[in-house]
């Protein structure tokens, strides 16, 4: 379904060993801000290839 409308999907598996800063959430719930840069830069790197 995602191929037929140009959409790229992200394995949890990137998720679930993506980046591991220190503080990663505000309150054990919300992403840093660290941790959605973090997380934006993986996603990017996935998009791109890289």
């Amino acid at each position: 379904m995602s191929s037929k409308h140009g959409i790229t999907m992200l394995p949890k598996r990137y998720f679930a060993k993506g980046p591991r800063l220190k503080n990663r959430t505000l309150d054990g719930l919300h992403l840093s801000q660290a941790e959605h840069n973090a997380m934006a830069a993986l996603i990017a790197s996935v998009i791109d290839g890289k």
